[in-house]
C-alpha cells in the first residue's frame, strides 16, 4: 500500500526546533532519497488563528517573567496533576490537525516540538493515526512536556537524559542517544585565518562570538557591557562577532557602535554562516539553547553561558557546565572576569575545547535519520 511522507512537525517558538527539523529532513533526503519528507509548523497548521498570539505571549512571557516560567517549568517537570491538566488543555481544537493527517497519511511522524508530539500522541490514542511517532528532544532535559504515551521512540541528546527518562518509566528500548540533530557543516574543517580575513578581522587577536538565538535575546545588560568594552580606554585586547538574529533593533544599535569602536567588531543579523563564525572564534558567549550548544560542541568552541533563563536553558547550562565545556555566569562582572581569565590562560581554554569535542555528537542528524528510516521500513514493510 502506498504511504505518505515522513512528516516532521516543528514549531517556531525559538529557532532551535526548526533547525533540528531542517537538519533531519536534509539527512533523510541524503541517505534515503526514496523516503519523501515534509516539514510542517505544527502551531501554524493546527491553530492558525491562535499561533501568532501564542508565540508572542510565549517569547515575551519567558523574557519578561522568567521566574514565573521557571516556577511552572519546575512544577511540571514530572507527570503530575498540573502537567496532566496542561496536556489535556492542549488537546482542544485539533480538527485542522486531524484533517491534515488524513490528507498527508504520513508513514511516520517526527516531532521536534513538544506540543506537536503531544498532539500526535492524542491522535494515536484516539485511533485517528497509526504512524510511528518519534520525538526528538531538542534540549538536554527530561521534562514532561516532551513525554507522551504513544511515542514509539525518543531521540535524545545525551546519555544523562536517557538515564533520566528511564527513571521516570520510559522503556530503554524506546530511547536512542544520537545527540541533538545539527547541520553537517559543523563537523567540517574551516581555516580560521581565512574566515577572519573575509570578515575583516585580525588573524592574531582572540575572537569572541556573541549569540542569543534566532531572536538575538542576549538582553540589554550584555549589549551595554559590550558597549563599555569597545568605548572604554582600558578595553580588553580582543575582537567581537555579534549575531543579532532577527533582532533588527539590536543590529542597528550595534552597527552604529561599530563606527566608533576601538575594538574590531563584526555585526550580523540572521545568517546561515554560523559554522564559519564558530570556526573563526575562540569563545562563545550565549544563552544555552539546545541547538546552539550542540553546534558549539561540534565546533569545539568553549562557552560562557550568560544568565540562562529558568527552565530548559538552566537544564542545558547544568549539563554543559558539568561536562567541562562551559562556564555558567550570573553577572556582568563575572562575564568580564571569565573572559580575561580564559584569554590569559590558554591551557584552560584548550581543556574546555577538549571537553566540548569529547561530548559532541556532530553526526546526530545522520544517526537520527537512519533510526527513523529503519522504523519506517519495519512498520510499513517498505523494501529498498
Amino acid at each position: 500500500m502506498e504511504r505518505g511522507p515522513i512528516l516532521i512537525l516543528t514549531g517556531d517558538y525559538g529557532s532551535g526546533h526548526i533547525q533540528a527539523a531542517g537538519a533531519l529532513r536534509n539527512a533523510i533526503k541524503a541517505a534515503h532519497p526514496e523516503l519523501p519528507t515534509m516539514v510542517m509548523d505544527y502551531m501554524a497548521q493546527a491553530h492558525p488563528r491562535m499561533h501568532p498570539f501564542s508565540k508572542y505571549m510565549y517569547l515575551n512571557g519567558v523574557q519578561s517573567f522568567p521566574r514565573t516560567y521557571g516556577y511552572i517549568y519546575s512544577k511540571t517537570r514530572g507527570q503530575n496533576r498540573l502537567s496532566s491538566s496542561l496536556k489535556y488543555m492542549h488537546g482542544f481544537g485539533l480538527g485542522k490537525f486531524l484533517a491534515m493527517l488524513d490528507r498527508v497519511k504520513p508513514s511516520a511522524i517526527i516531532a521536534t516540538f513538544p506540543l506537536a508530539a503531544g498532539a500526535a500522541s492524542l491522535m494515536k490514542v484516539g485511533g485517528y493515526c497509526h504512524a510511528p511517532l518519534i520525538t526528538v528532544i531538542t534540549d538536554f532535559t527530561d521534562h514532561s512536556y516532551w513525554l507522551h504515551p504513544q511515542t514509539d521512540l525518543y531521540i535524545v541528546g545525551s546519555q544523562e537524559v536517557a538515564h533520566r527518562l528511564t527513571r521516570v518509566g520510559v522503556d530503554p528500548g524506546r530511547i536512542a542517544v544520537t545527540g541533538i540533530p545539527i547541520r553537517p557543516e559543523y563537523s567540517r574543517f574551516y581555516d580560521k585565518q581565512t574566515i577572519r580575513a573575509e570578515l575583516g578581522l585580525s588573524s592574531e587577536l582572540p575572537t569572541l562570538l556573541v549569540m542569543g538565538g534566532g531572536n538575538g535575546l542576549m538582553g540589554q545588560e550584555v549589549t551595554e557591557s559590550l558597549s563599555s568594552w569597545v568605548q572604554n580606554h582600558d578595553h580588553p585586547n580582543l575582537q567581537l562577532i555579534i549575531v543579532c538574529g532577527h533582532n533588527e533593533k539590536l543590529k542597528q544599535q550595534l552597527s552604529r557602535l561599530r563606527a566608533v569602536s576601538r575594538v574590531p567588531l563584526v555585526v550580523t543579523g540572521f545568517t546561515d554562516r554560523i559554522p564559519e563564525l564558530m570556526a573563526a572564534s575562540d569563545i562563545l558567549i550565549t544563552k544555552s539553547g539546545g541547538l546552539t550548544s550542540s553546534e558549539a560542541l561540534a565546533s569545539g568552541l568553549p562557552m560562557l553561558i550568560y544568565k540562562p533563563l529558568p527552565g530548559q536553558e538552566i537544564d542545558n547550562a547544568n549539563f554543559l557546565r558539568h561536562s567541562g565545556a562551559a562556564l555558567h555566569l550570573s553577572g556582568l562582572d563575572e562575564l568580564k572576569r571569565s573572559v580575561r581569565l580564559l584569554l590569559s590562560n590558554p591551557s584552560h581554554l584548550d581543556t574546555m575545547r577538549h571537553h566540548a569535542l569529547r561530548i559532541s555528537k556532530p553526526h546526530a542528524a545522520e544517526s537520527a535519520a537512519h533510526i527513523a528510516a529503519t522504523l519506517v521500513y519495519q512498520t510499513t514493510k517498505i523494501t529498498v
